[in-house]
């Protein structure tokens, strides 16, 4: 009776899924999907409040709307907020990271991010969410290149995506994995990773891979796990930004700027060692400083 019960809930999920789907992708504007999918949203995601962020190129900022009553609000961060550290890939994570706080503040219970998947940003977001999901393709080639960036050893729950076009190679896929989980230290103390089969087009086992997204972080939650990582990424980023902003002023101090094409033309041509110009640079940053 209760498989019977728990495949007939899979089922309804799977249904709820597909009409929602079909009405955002039917939708006009991001109001219309905050306006009149608010409810169904909630229920199919077990949660209180949803958002939804996007990148408003022409000002330059990234913004949310959601629905406080019958009211529709915004949360705009301003991108150049963010965007004064020196590389792109900080500026991209201060930014994911303060929508993320802004989320948090205005009372949402979850909260998802997306990599684009080329390795710097999916480590960036694993050190500044609760639980890290690796999204894979069998047959592919990806599990091994993950194994090979380190990322799987990142991640607390791996998925393998399109199990429904070649049922055998996902099959196969999936039991490598696990089998390459058995030689690496869990990301989360006291989890196993568990590697799991979806096919997001036919909405199988999606149900199934969200509980274990809540399991995860229960047992994080139960253990103390949780608010040491939060500690741990508090502080992290708290570094990052640190360090970020030591480059920035470096780049822009008179004295580094004027001795910097030099040096980098010397090392480029082998006539100076890396070392040496580095020496060289953060002398003339302490000159001007003992002169100011």
């Amino acid at each position: 009776m209760a498989t019977a019960d728990a495949t007939q809930r899979e089922l309804h999920y799977r249904k709820r899924l597909i009409e929602i789907a079909n009405q955002i992708n039917a939708a006009s504007s991001i109001q219309d999907i905050l306006v009149d999918l608010k409810d169904e949203m909630l229920e199919l995601a077990s949660a209180e409040r949803v958002t939804i962020f996007a990148l408003d190129t022409k000002n330059q900022e990234l913004f949310s709307l959601f629905k406080a009553g019958q009211e529709v609000r915004e949360i705009r961060v301003a991108e150049h907020a963010f965007a004064s550290f020196g590389s792109h890939d900080t500026s991209v994570a201060a930014r994911t990271r303060e929508a993320m706080l802004a989320c948090e503040a205005a009372g949402f219970d979850v909260v998802i991010v997306e990599t684009v998947g080329v390795g710097q940003s999916e480590t960036a977001v694993a050190g500044m969410t609760d639980v890290f999901a690796l999204l894979q393709l069998p047959n592919a080639g990806d599990d091994l290149q993950a194994i090979k960036r380190g990322i799987v050893e990142l991640a607390d729950i791996i998925v393998y995506n399109k199990t429904d076009l070649d049922p055998k190679a996902a099959g196969v896929a999936i039991g490598t994995m696990k089998n390459a989980l058995t030689l690496l230290h869990p990301a989360t103390a006291g989890w196993r990773p568990p590697v799991l089969g979806i096919s997001a087009t036919k909405r199988e086992g999606i149900g199934a891979f969200w509980r274990d997204v809540v399991r995860c972080r229960d047992t994080q939650v139960a253990s103390g796990a949780l608010a040491e990582k939060r500690r741990r990424q508090a502080l992290d980023w708290m570094w990052a930004l640190i360090d970020a902003g030591l480059r920035e002023r470096f780049r822009a101090h008179p004295g580094v700027r004027s001795a910097l094409p030099a040096c980098s033309a010397q090392v480029a041509a082998g006539t100076l060692t890396p070392t040496a110009a580095a020496t060289r640079l953060l002398d003339a940053l302490e000159r001007r400083a003992h002169r100011a």
